[in-house]
């Protein structure tokens, strides 16, 4: 690992477990931290919190990843040569 897919990882893990200890906490504090932030229900606060659980559950995903070392495919090529009449819809004649 290179210093520069070592400093991805370790930033996403980082901002991982910084964004599901947010989730986890509003989820679990929604009440008073609804009633400190002056929402009516603590329904938004479940909302952003669980919203909050699931991208840091992707974010360690992905910091845990294998890197993919030479895995870049090229653009896909045209089975048809430029010109040819065969994927041309004016080929077909209609009679």
């Amino acid at each position: 690992m290179n210093d520069r897919t070592g400093f991805l990882r370790r930033s996403l893990l980082l901002d991982g477990i910084a964004s599901g200890l947010t989730g986890a906490l509003l989820l679990v504090g929604a009440g008073p931290l609804s009633a400190a932030l002056g929402f009516s229900t603590p329904g938004l606060a479940r909302v952003v919190g669980a919203l909050l659980a699931l991208y840091a559950g992707a974010l360690l995903w992905n910091a845990s990843r294998p890197a993919s070392v030479g895995a870049r495919r090229s653009p896909p090529s045209c089975s048809t040569p430029p010109g040819s009449s065969a994927a041309s819809p004016s080929s077909s004649s209609a009679r």
